[in-house]
């Protein structure tokens, strides 16, 4: 059998991150694109989702604690603007329990962001016994030319 060295994101983040996905290009397309201002800020929501997607898709536990935050201060905010629920509003609210569940409850999307990337770090195991070469990790990078 040949071993996989590169992690695949769990069911549950994955289906997370396409509710996601749905949702904020729904956002950016019912947006502003009249004024500068809108578009400005059509772009950085876009770049703030961009880069939310894909921390989550690579493990990091910190874009997972900024979707949870957001998520549950758009379920906050829905549930203090009761009166003023819409479907679209009401749509928004149970696609941000879907995400949060999603992120928090099942066994393999927790595992997902506690274990650290195993393709982002090169694992280098040295004796701490042995001294390092440093010539001929130069030798190694460059070719011998130092700049």
């Amino acid at each position: 059998m040949v071993e996989q060295t590169i992690r695949r994101a769990p069911r549950p983040v994955v289906a997370a991150l396409a509710v996601l996905l749905v949702g904020y290009v729904a956002v950016i397309a019912d947006g502003p694109w009249t004024s500068v201002g809108g578009v400005i800020a059509n772009v950085v929501v876009a770049a703030v989702a961009a880069v939310l997607v894909y921390g989550l898709w690579w493990g990091s536990r910190s874009a997972r604690g900024v979707v949870v935050l957001a998520m549950a201060g758009n379920l906050t905010l829905g549930l203090l603007h009761h009166a003023q629920v819409g479907w679209w509003r009401a749509v928004s609210m149970v696609a941000a329990l879907v995400i949060i569940m999603l992120l928090l409850v099942p066994r393999s999307s927790r595992r997902w962001f506690a274990a650290p990337p195993t393709d982002s770090v090169a694992h280098v195991e040295q004796d701490s016994e042995q001294p390092v070469d440093f010539e001929a990790l130069w030798t190694e990078t460059d070719s011998g030319e130092r700049r």
